[in-house]
């Protein structure tokens, strides 16, 4: 098995048909476009994470997105301290799984 999941969420038909089009142009599938905007979100893609502050400055309410916007600046600021990529990020993980197997 892959260890895949199927993500399910409603939007109106007039958005889906409007997304079809735009995806039909842009020669992508519905599975392309969310794989490659999740995979951007996961790895924090600075275009990614400025649209959504963007719409969450927008859209949530006032302290929400403080909170949120606080939250994001700490994780950037310990991940700036300790000069950690994703790859030794990812590493770290791999090691406890290790170490800790009945976990």
């Amino acid at each position: 098995m892959d260890n895949k999941k199927d993500l399910k969420f409603t939007i109106s038909e007039d958005d889906h048909a409007r997304l079809r089009v735009k995806l039909q142009y842009e020669c992508m599938s519905q599975t392309m476009f969310f794989n490659a905007f999740v995979k951007g979100y996961l790895e924090d893609n600075p275009l990614i994470r400025n649209y959504l502050d963007i719409y969450s400055s927008q859209n949530l309410d006032a302290k929400t997105h403080k909170k949120r916007l606080k939250d994001s600046k700490e994780i950037q600021k310990t991940n700036d301290e300790f000069g950690l990529d994703k790859d030794e990020i990812a590493n770290i993980f791999d090691i406890l799984e290790k170490e800790n197997e009945d976990i």
